[in-house]
């Protein structure tokens, strides 16, 4: 009977001292974020990318708490600003917001980084591109701009 007195005693203490270790302040994981996060695009401001951007960075203080600076690092399609990422301490304090074209710099060799360097966390916005012309073009569709340049070279 003291045996199990004793036993109970005992994994009653080990369960205590592991509860009070986990609990412990020291080892609780730092709050993220507990300042300021830094959210770029990689295209001039007052473009599309730039207010989904500034979109976002409102959205994201609503939700983290913090202020959120969006800014622009314009250059080579958003190769300035993932070589920037690529090299920037991986905190999540120096985040971008780039297209595509990243990718294509990495295919081709342009690129100073490689996807390696890069995590994509998700998709913001997706958009599409169109073709316009003056109403008094000699075209109204892509296929009479086709039969047009073939007919008119140069």
């Amino acid at each position: 009977m003291k045996r199990t007195v004793y036993s109970r005693l005992f994994l009653i203490s080990i369960l205590f001292t592991i509860a009070f270790t986990l609990s412990h302040p020291s080892w609780a994981a730092e709050k993220y974020p507990t300042g300021s996060v830094e959210l770029f695009v990689g295209f001039a401001a007052g473009g599309q990318a730039d207010f989904i951007n500034r979109t976002l960075a409102r959205g994201l203080e609503k939700h983290l708490g913090v202020t959120v600076v969006p800014g622009n690092k314009v250059g080579g399609g958003g190769i300035v600003l993932a070589s920037l990422i690529a090299s920037s301490k991986p905190d999540g304090y120096t985040l971008g917001t780039l297209s595509d074209s990243v990718i294509v710099a990495t295919l081709t060799g342009q690129g100073t980084y490689s996807m390696e360097d890069l995590r994509i966390v998700g998709a913001v916005a997706s958009y599409e591109n169109c073709w316009i012309t003056s109403v008094d073009s000699p075209w109204k569709t892509i296929q009479e701009f086709v039969d047009y340049a073939r007919k008119n070279p140069g």
